[in-house]
């Protein structure tokens, strides 16, 4: 995993989160994101 970018953002900013999953023989059908162990559900979480 590598992390690039600004490491704070300010409360009601936006954040992009990127992924490059490579390897293995089965291509990944998702990829889940988590905040604070609670996983992040479509394009926002508060």
């Amino acid at each position: 995993v590598t992390l690039t970018g600004t490491q704070f953002v300010e409360r009601g900013g936006q954040i992009q989160l990127q992924c490059n999953a490579t390897g293995g023989e089965q291509i990944a059908e998702q990829i889940d994101w988590f905040k604070d162990g609670n996983i992040v559900q479509g394009k926002k979480f508060q």
